[in-house]
């Protein structure tokens, strides 16, 4: 496979999902509405969230020119998957060679763990994107190609890096420790451009307390510490280097839905096998660098230890999604190992079988109606609700997707449209006969149980009982439900 092949067909992928109808859940609802306001509002919206601004502006603007639809919503992340598709192989080339940037490609190419952010609403794609110029720059720079407008552009794109997804900070660790071990061997060319991305991106740290202490809510024992848990820790460390090996394929899998993986599961099993063989990769290219302190040190502080550091620190955000500002120098580093195994065939066969893998879970992405992980598909519920709501019905609850993927329905549709149950008056339940309440349930089972009484229960006092259980649309694992409320017949 040329680099050229490798491009094209990561180009295929990423378009083939972008194609792909996909419902929006829950954080891309967020992404949505915050950047829908005006300027001002967005970014002071995104203050207040646990991201920094710069994707959403980038996104307000976005809409302001093309619109709402999703393939409007969705280019932002496609047009910078693909540059993070592309540059994935000149970091790789920069540091190694041509084999080790075809791999690198390839990998990131045929990647299930890449398609998935390629596709989403949200910041993870822009940031790896800009990560990955950042380095591609930083590498250029300590290689003598200087010049002040590559230096303004160094500093410029790493501090916006920052400003995209605060995890960013340890990719400015990582080439801080890069520009420092490189000054001490007398090349002092990064030293400059550092500071001064030091001194843009300073600020940030103040955004980083203020909203992990009054909207993370990081130093809450009660939220923290049932995440310390060894246990806990080594699944999701576990999970996420097989996330970045694989994709999310088994995403957010109990222990007895492990074991029934492991049963009956062949996939799993080549899954089991493919990140291995990756992580196995990893482990022989921190061999053969080690003599090169420099570049080891920024791809083990980019692409390793974030990981470690977030097991350690805040086990409760360890997640392969937040940390794909690793996920770039952890494919480089599987590059590198299988482009240095001995045996030709050893390394195509662990190559082979990492790319069959991510090619199966790429295609299992892209035929998908929902997100892999959350797994909510809102157009099929609210097409359902409204096939069915007639005009003595309510029709309330989550109203984004209500209103985004009702808007046919709701110009015809004579049920009543209700911003949430608790807008139901004893006055307007009385003239009706059914209510159809849309519900963005929480991930933990027992949470989304003790919502749903309470729901049930605030529908009892005026008058109305469940009809059946929850109705759940994407799957029994996935977030979105519908619940329907019939009027009490009198005995």
């Amino acid at each position: 496979m040329t680099g050229f092949v490798a491009l094209a067909l990561g180009l295929i992928l990423r378009i083939a999902m972008y194609v792909s109808p996909k419902s929006l859940w829950g954080d891309e609802w967020f992404s949505l509405g915050l950047a829908q306001q005006p300027l001002a509002a967005t970014f002071a919206g995104a203050a207040r969230d646990v991201h920094p601004p710069f994707y959403f502006l980038v996104l307000h603007e976005v809409i302001r020119f093309f619109g709402t639809s999703e393939w409007a919503l969705r280019s932002v992340s496609l047009v910078a998957s693909i540059a993070a598709l592309y540059l994935t192989g000149r970091v790789a080339e920069l540091l190694f060679d041509k084999k080790t940037s075809i791999w690198a490609m390839a990998l990131t190419a045929c990647s299930a763990y890449w398609i998935q952010p390629a596709n989403e609403i949200r910041g993870y794609s822009l940031v790896s994107a800009l990560v990955l110029a950042s380095a591609a720059l930083a590498i250029r720079l300590a290689s003598g190609a200087s010049s002040k407008k590559m230096s303004a552009a160094f500093a410029t794109v790493t501090a916006l890096c920052v400003y995209t997804e605060h995890l960013a900070w340890f990719w400015l660790l990582a080439v801080g420790v890069y520009a420092l071990f490189l000054a001490r061997g007398g090349n002092r060319r990064l030293l400059r451009p550092m500071f001064w991305v030091l001194v843009v991106a300073l600020p940030s740290i103040g955004l980083i307390a203020y909203q992990a202490v009054w909207h993370e809510h990081a130093f809450e024992a009660s939220r923290v510490l049932p995440n310390y848990d060894p246990k806990l820790w080594v699944k999701k460390i576990a999970g996420v280097f097989w996330h970045f090996s694989n994709g999310y394929r088994f995403s957010m899998i109990t222990l007895d839905g492990l074991k029934n993986l492991i049963r009956s599961s062949a996939f799993f099993w080549f899954s089991a096998a493919s990140a291995t063989c990756a992580v196995g990769a990893v482990g022989i290219s921190l061999k053969q660098l080690w003599k090169n302190r420099p570049v080891w040190l920024m791809l083990v502080g980019a692409g390793l230890a974030p990981v470690v550091v977030f097991a350690l620190l805040y086990p409760i955000r360890l997640h392969a999604r937040y940390l794909i500002v690793a996920a770039p120098f952890f494919t480089i580093l599987v590059a590198y190992g299988l482009s240095r195994i001995p045996r030709r065939s050893i390394a195509v066969a662990a190559g082979v079988l990492i790319l069959g893998v991510n090619l199966v879970g790429s295609a299992l992405a892209i035929a998908s109606a929902t997100d892999s992980v959350h797994k909510e598909d809102y157009p099929a519920a609210v097409t359902w609700i409204f096939e069915r709501a007639g005009t003595k019905d309510a029709v309330c609850g989550f109203a984004p997707p209500i209103q985004y993927y009702g808007r046919k329905a709701l110009q015809t549709s004579k049920a009543l449209i209700l911003p949430g149950t608790e807008s139901l008056t004893p006055a307007i339940a009385r003239s009706l006969e059914k209510v159809f309440v849309l519900d963005y349930v929480n991930m933990d089972p027992a949470i989304s149980e003790g919502l749903y009484r309470i729901q049930v229960e605030r529908m009892r006092v005026l008058g109305f009982e469940p009809s059946a259980a929850p109705i759940s649309f994407g799957g029994q694992e996935s977030l979105t439900r519908v619940y329907v409320f019939l009027k009490r017949t009198r005995s």
